[in-house]
């Protein structure tokens, strides 16, 4: 929630513009661009200015290591969906 209060206080004070709705694919239309992966997204917070000034660097750290442990455990883990995938191509 504060994520979002956060968000529109940025937009208020520097007065963005509301931009009008996307339809199709937000992908090609050269908006404002995303990590491209989960992998990326902790660094992308851990260098959000926005980030430090509503949470704090101390807060925007620790969720960034966090982020970043849980990345590393997902990379050792093995799905049933990639085991099926795998076996069924075996």
């Amino acid at each position: 929630m504060k994520a979002v209060l956060a968000a529109m206080d940025h937009g208020i004070e520097q007065r963005l513009a509301i931009t009008p709705e996307t339809a199709g694919n937000v992908y090609s239309g050269g908006g404002i661009s995303v990590p491209p992966t989960l992998a990326d997204a902790p660094a992308t917070f851990r260098s959000s200015v926005l980030a430090q000034e509503a949470f704090g660097a101390e807060v925007v750290q620790h969720y960034a290591h966090l982020a970043q442990r849980e990345v590393g455990h997902a990379r050792r883990q093995v799905t049933g969906a990639e085991r099926q995938r795998w076996f069924s191509r075996a």
